[in-house]
């Protein structure tokens, strides 16, 4: 695991409950190999850092420190929110090319909603 993305994504399939309060609710404070703090948007469960070290025992095998911090008034985003302001770059520029201008041309109500790379 590189990054605190790769990190969050083995929850993903395994445990989808902790996959998305990882992805909305929290914010990176460091990561290391096997050592990560973090800082809650909201509150969570007093124990919750014990719960993400346990499972990531359970699905890694190895042991990781967790230790999660209060919100104080953090400006940093959540991998979601970071997603969302990424996608509305995305559609601003997008909206702006002339590829999109040709095709309003044409489509006079179209709308860029969400703009995503085509996977080969």
């Amino acid at each position: 695991m590189n990054n605190f993305d790769d990190f969050v994504e083995i929850f993903k399939l395994k445990e989808p409950l902790i996959y998305s309060l990882l992805r909305n609710n929290i914010v990176l404070d460091n990561y290391q190999p096997n050592k990560i703090s973090l800082i809650e948007k909201i509150k969570l469960p007093n124990n919750f850092a014990q719960l993400i070290t346990d499972k990531t025992k359970e699905i890694l095998g190895s042991f990781w420190a967790i230790k999660i911090l209060p919100n104080i008034d953090t400006k940093l985003d959540s991998i979601e929110e970071q997603e969302c302001k990424d996608n509305t770059q995305k559609i601003l520029k997008f909206s702006a090319s002339t590829e999109f201008q040709e095709i309003k041309n044409i489509f006079p109500e179209v709308e860029v909603v969400n703009v995503e790379k085509i996977k080969h």
